[in-house]
């Protein structure tokens, strides 16, 4: 079976103007592409033939001292935590700004081997919708994924669509076209193709849909784990070259080879996922396709900006009304309320006992990315898949061997189906100890606070799973550089939520009088702690609205401000 989806386009060379932008960019090499469409590199137009790249700018602030208005105000803000001055530098500048941070000087004389440069942006052709556009408009996976993009586009863990191209283009049109006419003479079948590709030639008027987003320079979380997995060898290959050994007593020397990212890599990439997906919860959006591959890193440092994107799964989950795609998560990251929901045996049942009171339901819902999180993370610690597989049964029969088996009640509650599908005689599997069996599958590399973390994301009940705001919270992050977050941009996981509490210009005023105490990351982490270090952030952040709030209703403007006329 040969589809529109399989066939791999080559767009390089072409050039879009989006309009809303008003960036002119040539097309480049592709960096991926899957089922929704081809992520290709693109370079601003009026930096493709220039000098030598200039240095990046710094991407991070060190903090500043803070002026204050009263000395009231500053006993306010360094009332017991400290580490509340942090500076948040995440601001709203010119799309230009934002993603070019490379200046470039133009020479006279163009060299003849200019140095190679990092694409300026990423640009996403939407395959699929050149064939439907036509009679059915925007595709439905397209339009979820652009306006969910759009939606929560303020956060930097998500992933920035900035424009978009929706134009007729007739230079793509003729390069697809012949390219499919050379995709056409590898097959045989002549009758196939003229029903799969019925809408070949493209005429020139055809529309293409084509979308702007923030290029990342680190590439996809897989790509990092994969270089974590590549070093123990190199590591291995250095010390045999300096001083030759016979293979077993370098294996002695050396010890095992240790796979996966060290653990406070993982810490720094597994808080950022969960703030990400914390702020998406907030908003009643659910991703439905976390992934490695699908996690993009900002800049190739060790510690990076981490930011969710690949939306062509994504979905509004706002009400318990319609329905809802049966199969979504690449297999070895779908969550076991997903997996009996493929093998329901019977779907005339809507409604399910929680705590003895009937309710309908969704087969699944937001606590689906939890679980998704919970693989990535397993597998950032291990460099390998927590539950491989190549069907359902195989993943499900992972997941038992890892966790046990799930009693009735687990059950009840992730599948619609009447019958029990764990059967003796074919998950004859009983696991004691849950911590310590998880721990084997981790090699050991992982402590007991990280393991409870894990066992509260891969909870068989999904209304009993952890959230993400209460995961944030969790001892294991205790130890996070959460200024070196702020330091890069990252904002915690209740921006909206404190603009919306305190009204959009109190939360100004208040950034203007302790820069970064509404944005710190530390607050995605203390909200849901039950000690006292919760109880003094908040005696901080209430203290500044209360000073932030009375000078609003005096009418006066805040110090930095003042200092400014």
């Amino acid at each position: 079976m040969v589809r529109f989806i399989d066939f791999k386009c080559d767009l390089s060379g072409e050039q879009i103007y989006f309009e809303k932008s008003g960036l002119k960019l040539e097309i480049g090499g592709k960096l991926g592409g899957g089922a929704y469409g081809d992520v290709f590199r693109a370079y601003l137009v009026d930096n493709l033939h220039t000098g030598l790249e200039q240095p990046a700018k710094k991407r991070s602030i060190e903090p500043k001292n803070r002026s204050y208005k009263t000395a009231s105000a500053h006993e306010f803000c360094i009332r017991r935590v400290s580490q509340l001055d942090t500076r948040a530098i995440n601001s709203l500048d010119s799309t230009r700004e934002n993603f070019d941070s490379n200046k470039y000087t133009v020479d006279m004389c163009v060299p003849s081997n200019p140095p190679k440069r990092d694409a300026d942006f990423a640009i996403k052709y939407f395959k699929d919708d050149s064939v439907k556009i036509l009679k059915q408009g925007l595709t439905s996976a397209t339009i979820r994924e652009l306006s969910i993009m759009k939606s929560c586009e303020g956060h930097p863990n998500i992933l920035k669509v900035i424009d978009i191209f929706v134009d007729p283009h007739p230079n793509i049109c003729k390069k697809l076209n012949a390219q499919l006419q050379t995709f056409f003479s590898t097959f045989q079948d002549k009758d196939l193709i003229e029903k799969e590709f019925s809408f070949y030639p493209f005429a020139e008027t055809q529309p293409f849909v084509l979308a702007l987003y923030e290029y990342c320079k680190g590439g996809d979380l897989s790509k990092q784990i994969n270089k974590c997995n590549r070093q123990i060898p190199q590591q291995q290959m250095a010390l045999q070259m300096l001083h030759p050994m016979p293979k077993q007593i370098l294996e002695d020397c050396i010890g095992e080879p240790c796979r996966g990212m060290p653990i406070q890599q993982v810490k720094w990439y597994s808080f950022q996922l969960l703030n990400g997906l914390a702020y998406l919860h907030n908003l009643k959006i659910e991703h439905r396709d976390l992934k490695p591959n699908n996690l993009m890193l900002d800049s190739n440092d060790k510690f990076a900006v981490l930011k969710i994107g690949d939306w062509g799964l994504g979905r509004e989950n706002r009400s318990l009304d319609g329905t809802v795609t049966p199969t979504v998560c690449t297999l070895y990251y779908r969550p076991i309320e997903i997996i009996l929901g493929s093998i329901n045996l019977n779907k005339n049942r809507n409604d399910i006992l929680i705590d003895g009171a009937q309710t309908q339901i969704h087969s699944y819902g937001l606590n689906s990315d939890i679980w998704s999180a919970a693989c990535i993370i397993a597998e950032m610690v291990t460099g390998q898949p927590l539950f491989q597989g190549h069907s359902d049964f195989q993943v499900l029969t992972r997941i038992v061997m890892a966790l046990g088996k799930p009693t009735e009640n687990e059950w009840k509650n992730c599948s619609l189906s009447e019958h029990y599908p764990f059967r003796d005689d074919l998950y004859n599997i009983h696991v004691e100890d849950k911590m310590n069996n998880l721990r084997v599958a981790l090699f050991q590399r992982m402590d007991d606070l990280g393991l409870d973390l894990l066992l509260k994301m891969l909870e068989y009940n999904p209304h009993k799973r952890i959230t993400a705001q209460m995961a944030l919270s969790h001892p294991w992050f205790a130890d996070v550089n959460f200024r070196k977050l702020d330091s890069l941009g990252v904002i915690n996981c209740y921006s909206n939520a404190l603009k919306a509490k305190f009204g959009v210009k109190t939360v100004e005023y208040m950034e203007e009088r302790c820069s970064g105490i509404t944005t710190t990351t530390l607050l995605s982490h203390v909200m849901h702690r039950k000690d006292g270090v919760r109880d003094s952030v908040v005696d901080v952040i209430e203290g500044d609205f209360l000073a932030a709030y009375k000078t609003i209703e005096e009418g006066r403007l805040p110090i930095a401000i003042q200092q400014v006329q």
